[in-house]
């Protein structure tokens, strides 16, 4: 199975929501699953078999980045969005697996690439 996970965070980061993608990732690859993982542009490569870690454009403040919603983080899920709908376009998922605000956008491009959310 395809899955496209959709991380609007910084990943991988020792915090909160990253360890709950990092092990879910994980154990998805684990039961053989081929995983793209759409993410925010800083963070620490992790070697996760079947996991591959495609980012947004690592901005000048990237590295500012704080828990919580701020007006920074908004700019930076325009290109989640139009990185989601590049990789909808141009691959064929099973499954989009979308945490925290992704959840939003996502729920309105199900019903145009018709994919289990």
């Amino acid at each position: 199975m395809k899955v496209l996970v959709i991380a609007p965070e910084p990943f991988f980061t020792p915090r909160g929501t990253p360890f709950s993608v990092y092990y879910r990732a994980l154990i998805t690859s684990q039961l053989g699953h081929e995983i793209d993982l759409l993410t925010y542009g800083q963070g620490a490569d992790v070697l996760i078999p079947g996991l591959n870690v495609i980012r947004i454009p690592r901005f000048f403040r990237s590295s500012q980045i704080k828990v919580g919603p701020s007006l920074f983080k908004l700019f930076l899920d325009i290109f989640m969005i139009l990185y989601t709908i590049r990789l909808l376009i141009t691959h064929r998922y099973d499954v989009v697996h979308a945490h925290e605000e992704a959840v939003f956008f996502c729920r309105f491009l199900k019903p145009i690439f018709r994919f289990k959310l």
